[in-house]
């Protein structure tokens, strides 16, 4: 019988409902199967990409990972657990892997769990973990190539469907960090105004020039007045809040298999690919082209 589901584990981490409601979290994706192709060489190159929260538990084959400075190996029955910053892996060819990603950060970015990665646990340890995210990979149904669940169609009863069975593994992976003494990171309250203008700057399209006086307007402020309390709940302008939305969504969709760098360009508003790639190694200090290559094990 596991007894680790019936402890307590929410700890000393109190703050208010609505404060929790900031909290952005999202499932990314979830698969059970060997290694994507684009990754199946003996042993692939190192990944840099970040942004995401993943745990992957090993049933074939290994996984290797340098995060924060740590190196970690997670052998079959074991899970490996990162946190949303850079890292290096490394695998043997055909590893078989349930997989899991997904966003859990607040409005200004922090990750809710960010201390303490990489981490690596046995498998037999925490059993309910296996069967529950299982119950994810099988209510997601997408093609096994879809890098981000949330651009795939779906309708409201799935979603529901897949948002339960989500958070039932999400309180299961609690109990775990909770053993392990990961806390939570928490906030205090945000600015009713500042998480209001987040709510517009997330609903903006992406290729749409950003009016920032409107913005302001419609939450009742001057530009300088949203400015200035949007720097002191998130450490960022809202034209930095939207740029940050943009390159995600650049970074994103160019690892969708089949996407051309002109089609993600387009979306962003960007009609000549000079300007796009310009824009894009501004923030990342290498083109589109050969950040591809990177993400992809090859040399640029």
């Amino acid at each position: 019988m596991d007894t680790k589901q019936n402890k307590p584990s929410h700890g000393p981490y109190q703050m208010h409902y609505r404060d929790w409601l900031t909290l952005s979290t999202h499932l990314i994706w979830c698969y059970d199967h060997a290694i994507l192709s684009r990754q199946t060489a003996a042993t692939h190159g190192p990944s840099t990409d970040a942004w995401h929260t993943r745990a992957w538990l090993v049933r074939s084959g290994w996984i290797e990972v340098e995060q924060n400075k740590r190196c970690k190996r997670a052998e079959p029955g074991q899970w490996m657990f990162l946190d949303n910053t850079p890292h290096k892996r490394r695998s043997a060819k055909e590893t078989h892997i349930l997989s899991v990603a997904f966003e859990a950060t607040w409005p200004d970015g922090t990750s809710l769990f960010s201390t303490g990665f990489p981490l690596v646990v046995d498998a037999a340890a925490y059993p309910e973990l296996e069967p529950k995210l299982e119950t994810v990979a099988r209510t997601m149904r997408v093609p096994a190539e879809a890098y981000d669940i949330r651009d795939q169609p779906m309708d409201y009863w799935t979603t529901l469907r897949l948002q339960r069975d989500f958070c039932d593994w999400l309180l299961a992976l609690w109990n775990v960090l909770h053993d392990h003494d990961i806390a939570p990171t928490t906030h205090l309250s945000f600015d009713t105004r500042v998480m209001q203008a987040v709510r517009l700057l997330d609903a903006h399209p992406l290729g749409k020039p950003l009016n920032q006086q409107a913005i302001a307007e419609s939450v009742g402020m001057s530009q300088v007045q949203l400015t200035r309390i949007f720097v002191a709940d998130l450490r960022v302008t809202p034209r930095q809040y939207f740029e940050k939305r943009r390159i995600e969504h650049a970074r994103r969709h160019l690892m969708l298999s089949g996407v051309q760098i002109k089609e993600v360009a387009i979306t962003l508003g960007f009609y000549d690919l000079a300007h796009f790639s310009k824009w894009f190694k501004n923030i990342h200090h290498v083109t589109p082209t050969a950040y591809l290559q990177i993400q992809r094990g090859k040399q640029p």
